[in-house]
């Protein structure tokens, strides 16, 4: 457990993410990103002002890139404290959420008035970004975005009770492929990263479902209903299983902040229970894929370490039933032939 003094409650930004090259985490509290690793402790990165921090990234590479409520996004090297690029959104909105896309320059950016902005990371001289291209999805705030392993397609959640999938294969051309339906704001995205058209997504306080959708066809799969607001999903990389965060829980039952479901039978393998006015917000994978990071409503960030084992799940090579249609299955060429891997 760490303390995280201004580690906001605030179910609209995303504050913790996990480097993808090292054990650090770093955290947004108030107008400061700290970054954190057994090895250096705590180390605060270059700020200005005291605008609030609402959205941070890594990139495959490590580069950092912050956003702030006031329209602003920060980029820094691996391993400093820096800032050696920033950009002002021109319609002064606040950014929500941010993700990279694996393996490349160019990241998204999601702020409060429906939009989606992709952004390229240049190195000539010195470093910049570069705005790509805006489109816009929505209304209301960006509450979740994720790019799936291939780079192909875009997943976003919004605050206006629906998600929806984009096709990526043209960058500076997102096309819409389908929209989403759900019964409240979806903030957690996720693409499975063994089975790169398998999407989950999770609804807030008035839905509790994580729905599982096959991407390329906007079909839904399956919904398993729980007793919380979903605020993250997690793939885990070894096992065939996902974690899901929770924030607001049913009065009526324990609080459960965090769960552990095998898939596709959603069979629940772990849970942990908290006193009740306390949720998670957001959570990110470790760089190892055995542990999660966690901000909670108490003003900490809390490592959970969940998967142990170091075996790779390869994509696509797993028994019938992962779509939940001998359809979608063979189109996928999921190999009914293949031993089940449990």
């Amino acid at each position: 457990v760490l303390d995280a003094p201004g580690l906001r409650n605030d179910y609209y930004s995303n504050l913790v993410c996990w480097a993808n090259k090292s054990d650090t985490i770093a955290a947004g509290l108030g107008s400061i990103v700290y970054c954190w690793s057994e090895t250096l402790g705590t180390i605060p990165l270059q700020t200005f002002g005291n605008d609030l921090i609402s959205a941070l990234s890594y990139s495959s590479d490590d580069f950092l890139v912050v956003g702030t409520k006031e329209s602003k996004i920060y980029l820094y090297k691996p391993k400093s404290i820096h800032v050696i690029a920033s950009y002002s959104l021109k319609n002064h909105s606040s950014t929500c959420s941010i993700k990279w896309i694996p393996e490349s320059h160019y990241f998204f950016v999601g702020n409060d008035v429906g939009e989606v902005t992709l952004f390229e990371t240049k190195a000539v001289v010195s470093y910049s970004i570069k705005q790509k291209v805006t489109f816009k999805c929505d209304q209301q705030q960006i509450c979740g975005i994720d790019v799936n392993h291939l780079g192909k397609q875009l997943a976003i959640g919004a605050n206006n009770n629906s998600s929806s999938i984009w096709d990526i294969s043209d960058l500076c051309k997102p096309k819409k492929l389908f929209h989403l339906k759900h019964e409240a704001a979806v903030k957690a995205v996720a693409f499975c990263p063994w089975m790169p058209n398998l999407l989950a997504t999770g609804g807030g306080s008035r839905d509790k479902n994580i729905r599982f959708w096959h991407s390329k066809s906007g079909t839904l799969i399956s919904k398993h209903k729980t007793k919380g607001q979903i605020t993250a999903v997690v793939w885990s990389r070894s096992k065939k299983e996902l974690l899901v965060t929770f924030g607001f829980g049913d009065c009526s039952d324990k609080n459960s902040i965090l769960a552990v479901y095998s898939y596709p039978t959603m069979k629940l393998k772990v849970k942990v229970n908290a006193p009740s006015d306390m949720r998670i917000l957001t959570a990110d994978l470790s760089n190892d894929f055995s542990s999660i990071c966690t901000s909670i409503s108490d003003q900490s960030v809390r490592i959970y370490n969940v998967w142990n084992s170091k075996f790779d799940l390869k994509s696509g090579i797993y028994d019938n039933g992962i779509y939940g249609s001998e359809i979608i299955d063979t189109e996928e060429g999921v190999d009914k032939a293949i031993d089940i891997i449990r």
